[in-house]
């Protein structure tokens, strides 16, 4: 897993190390140096004590959630690897090391459930959407709408014919492309609202009602759901094929 080992380096988790806290500090930066060098070594547990202490600091990249979850890999605890990708995809959804990464813990799992193929056209609709993140779409929203509004300024008061024509034909342009941008930001906005868990036992029921009787089925650690409802201890969710029911909320880890 040549690919898993890899360290990733990049100025954007320097900024967010130096610049998050309100005061420059660099304990965040020496402990994410000496996770760093306790990972090399082979000393999996001292790494993901340190990234871990990182993370408890208020410090959060997709760099120390998808080295946290190569060290649990490394460790064997597969539920706690899956939990840390999935956390790193958030913030980083097309880094292909951490999709492959994934792609490869999930083999080791116990449950290996088939996810439900999406008709063709919601697929291209979320690779569309999924090109920018939730913040990107709304800012480009804005501004089109910005300069869809000059439009319509300078189609209610040009003098000219020729320049009212031009001038209506880009506002209704931008009208519509300012509408795509906001039903995507709308849309990944409600991907990113999504509760999403990691079962962390092996063998927990799944059950058709909010209690511990009339027992559906049953997942194993590693196995991502969603939460659907919540009542009392009970949660409902939904696995990947499609099955729902409810699940005891202490074997879930939230992503």
């Amino acid at each position: 897993m040549n690919k898993q080992s890899k360290i990733q380096w990049t100025f954007a988790l320097w900024v967010v190390l130096l610049f998050s806290t309100p005061l420059l500090s660099a304990t965040p930066v020496v402990s994410f140096l000496q996770a760093n060098q306790n990972y090399v070594d082979g000393n999996y547990a001292e790494a993901e004590r340190l990234y871990s202490h990182i993370l408890d600091s208020g410090v959060e990249s997709a760099e120390i959630y998808f080295n946290l979850g190569n060290c649990y890999f490394r460790m064997g605890n597969y539920p706690q690897a899956i939990l840390n990708y999935e956390r790193a995809r958030r913030l980083d959804k097309h880094d292909p090391a951490i999709i492959t990464n994934l792609k490869i813990t999930r083999t080791k799992l116990i449950d290996r459930f088939e996810e439900l193929p999406d008709v063709f056209f919601v697929r291209w609709w979320k690779q569309f959407t999924g090109l920018m993140s939730y913040n990107s779409w709304a800012i480009l929203f804005l501004s089109l709408f910005f300069f869809c509004f000059c439009a319509i300024a300078l189609y209610l008061t040009a003098a000219f014919y020729a320049v009212k024509i031009r001038s209506f034909y880009v506002a209704v342009a931008l009208f519509v492309m300012s509408g795509i941008c906001f039903t995507s930001a709308v849309y990944e906005h409600a991907l990113l609202s999504k509760e999403i868990g990691i079962v962390s036992s092996n063998k927990v029921g799944i059950y058709s009602v909010p209690n511990n009787t009339n027992q559906k089925f049953t997942v194993n650690s590693g196995t991502k759901v969603e939460v659907l409802d919540k009542v009392g201890n009970y949660w409902q969710v939904r696995t990947s094929d499609g099955n729902s029911g409810w699940i005891d909320k202490t074997v879930l880890m939230i992503i």
